[in-house]
């Protein structure tokens, strides 16, 4: 049969049109999230909080290029709170992309601050960082870069438990004497 005409039904015959129907994808966050079972619930809420502030701020420019250009030009001046600061621009414009979330929260791991209240912030955004970063990976050796990011996060807040799993998790994924290293200083 060339053409499809009304359908209808006749007792004992089935008439109809087959259709190629768009395979459904699942949610990746959400699927992100449940592989961070050995995560607390609140630092993934913290990360989802620090988008929210994110979004909330105004960007200084609209031009991504320039954000990316000069947090790498801060960087490499081993300015790293004006770097995390200028990613923050970045990630403001584009926060879906997973190699900003990643050369932010690298930035803000080796950044320090003699101001009791940065650091702090640090601290905490290290760790949303890593795990936006997670929840935006796309093939396995991102996700065990994301991490690796955040095993060295936690790290930097004392929680080994957390960053040890965060370790083996990565190690398990893709097996690099990097990660390998880390992991075993943090055991």
């Amino acid at each position: 049969k060339s053409a499809v005409g009304e359908l209808r039904a006749v007792e004992g015959a089935i008439s109809g049109r087959i259709v190629a129907a768009a395979e459904v994808q699942p949610d990746v966050e959400a699927q992100r999230v449940s592989e961070l079972g050995f995560l607390p619930q609140s630092y993934v809420d913290e990360a989802r909080r620090f988008v929210g502030r994110l979004q909330e701020t105004q960007a200084n420019t609209t031009d991504l290029a320039a954000a990316i250009a000069a947090a790498e030009a801060a960087k490499a001046g081993a300015d790293l709170l004006s770097a995390a600061e200028l990613y923050r621009t970045a990630l403001n414009l584009a926060p879906e992309r997973f190699d900003l979330w990643t050369s932010y929260t690298d930035v803000a791991i080796r950044a320090s601050s003699d101001n009791w209240e940065i650091q702090q912030q640090l601290t905490q955004d290290r760790t949303s960082g890593a795990v936006n970063a997670y929840l935006r990976a796309a093939t396995p050796e991102d996700r065990a870069a994301a991490l690796q990011l955040m095993g060295d996060a936690l790290a930097t807040r004392d929680d080994w438990k957390p960053a040890i799993r965060a370790y083996r998790a990565g190690l398990a994924l893709v097996a690099v004497p990097a990660r390998r290293a880390a992991y075993e200083r943090a055991i």
